[in-house]
């Protein structure tokens, strides 16, 4: 073991411990005038963690984790000035997760999810100002599934579903200003439906419906003055076609062999459609949309054999939307889009197969976001992460105008870590290290303007260590050693203008 001090004038100090009994464990604090800092700990018995503060002046902060136990997690902070955040997360047995944070004030800001056991997932989400989100879900099982939101304020948006176990269906949204809205469906397991929805101001208007084991049937609306309607081979089904002129129409399909169809068309002046799809053996889906004048939109899907999932669009004028995906064979996920002109936004991700995470994103206006993000112009912001099977993380920063960050890592499979920095204005940073298999350390450091600084180091297997700094200028200095197997020693250094 090494406890080194260096310069107090200069205050360039090092603190290193090395190896009690192997973990090979370093502390180096260099130069709080310029306030560059490091903090490394390596290898406690392979676990190799790494928190690394650079430059609190330019903000550049790093903290990495590496390998507990072959997790290989990844933290970087840079430049909250900038405000250019990046949090990584690697390879939780083999889940692969990324999450990045880029530019809050230009709030283009991008959440990655990689291959939670294959799924293969991302959400991607650009420029809140432009309005240009993406949300992306691919491959759940070969589910492989997307969903695309483009630049809501010429409101050409996206919803595409792709290969439910071979069910190809497709639902694109574009541009409700011209409000020309497609809505297409192929080949539930043979039946190659499509329902197409054009320009509801010129109102032409399309359903198509194709063969249905060989039901073969087609509704076609041209301009109400000029419609068609064809059926072949119909068994118990019905049209209806009620007062185009005030244009309140409704076509209903019942039963083609059990089949059970709903289409609902009411009142394109008001503009309140709605599409209902009962029952194609068993899936029980919906799609609704309506008042596109006040835009607002429905699109439901209920147990496709079930996969259980539903996207929801509501009043884009309000723009508060939502998405969510239910239950595809066990995952419960879902993804929740609010209010975007007041930008409130949710992305909530739940249990897949007990992993357990939220991404929250709330109100950038205000911006009180969740990660969990809040309010980057106060730059309260929080960041959760629960429970990738049993770790239970939390990384949480508050505050950067007051600079009042945190960090905080709870129970890798006991590990209980602690990293915590408080206030670099005052500069009272924290940094806690707790219980790695019972070694109890705490580094605590306060305060260098003044500067009263403290290392306290606690029970490495009952040798019960203090490393205490006080008061550089006055330069009292107390290092207190206890009970190294029993001696007792104490060695205090007091007043070194006084020596």
């Amino acid at each position: 073991m090494k406890v080194l001090f260096f310069n107090p004038w200069a205050l360039q100090m090092k603190v290193l411990f090395f190896n009690p009994w192997a973990p090979q464990m370093k502390v180096l604090f260099f130069n709080p005038w310029a306030l560059q800092m490091k903090v490394l700990f390596f290898n406690l018995w392979a676990l190799q963690m790494k928190v690394l503060f650079f430059n609190p002046w330019a903000l550049q902060m790093k903290v990495l984790f590496f390998n507990p136990w072959a997790l290989q997690m990844k933290v970087l902070f840079f430049n909250p000035w900038a405000l250019q955040m990046k949090v990584l997360f690697f390879n939780p047995w083999a889940l692969q997760m990324k999450v990045l944070f880029f530019n809050p004030w230009a709030l283009q800001m991008k959440v990655l999810f990689f291959n939670p056991w294959a799924p293969q997932m991302k959400v991607l989400f650009f420029n809140p100002w432009a309005l240009q989100m993406k949300v992306l879900f691919f491959n759940l099982w070969a589910l492989q599934m997307k969903v695309l939101f483009f630049n809501l304020w010429a409101l050409q948006m996206k919803v595409l579903f792709f290969n439910l176990w071979a069910l190809p269906m497709k639902v694109l949204f574009f541009k409700p200003w011209a409000l020309q809205m497609k809505v297409l469906f192929f080949n539930p397991w043979a039946p190659q439906m499509k329902v197409l929805f054009f320009n509801p101001w010129a109102l032409q208007m399309k359903v198509l419906f194709f063969n249905p084991w060989a039901l073969q049937m087609k509704v076609l609306f041209f301009k109400p003055s000029q419609m068609k309607v064809q059926f072949f081979k119909p068994s118990q089904m019905k049209v209806l076609f009620f007062n185009p002129w005030a244009l309140q129409m409704k076509v209903l399909f019942f039963n083609p062999w059990a089949l059970q169809m709903k289409v609902l068309f009411f009142n394109p002046r008001a503009l309140q459609m709605k599409v209902l799809f009962f029952n194609l053996w068993g899936p029980q889906m919906k799609v609704l949309f309506f008042n596109p004048w006040a835009l607002q939109m429905k699109v439901l899907f209920f147990k496709p054999w079930a996969l259980q999932m539903k996207v929801l669009y509501f009043n884009p004028w309000a723009l508060q939307m939502k998405v969510l995906f239910f239950n595809p064979w066990a995952p419960q996920m879902k993804v929740l889009f609010f209010n975007p002109w007041a930008l409130q936004m949710k992305v909530l991700f739940f249990n897949l197969w007990a992993l357990q995470m939220k991404v929250l994103f709330f109100n950038p206006w205000a911006p009180q976001m969740k990660v969990l993000f809040f309010n980057p112009w106060a730059l309260q912001m929080k960041v959760l992460f629960f429970n990738p099977c049993a770790p239970q993380m939390k990384v949480l920063f508050f505050n950067p105008w007051a600079l009042q960050m945190k960090v905080l890592f709870f129970n890798p499979w006991a590990l209980q870590n602690k990293v915590l920095f408080f206030n670099p204005w005052a500069l009272q940073m924290k940094v806690l290290f707790f219980n790695p298999w019972a070694l109890q350390m705490k580094v605590l450091f306060f305060n260098p303007w003044a500067p009263q600084m403290k290392v306290l180091f606690f029970n490495l297997w009952a040798l019960q260590m203090k490393v205490l700094f006080f008061k550089p200028w006055a330069l009292q200095m107390k290092v207190l050693f206890f009970k190294p197997w029993a001696p007792q020693m104490k060695v205090l250094f007091f007043n070194l203008w006084a020596l």
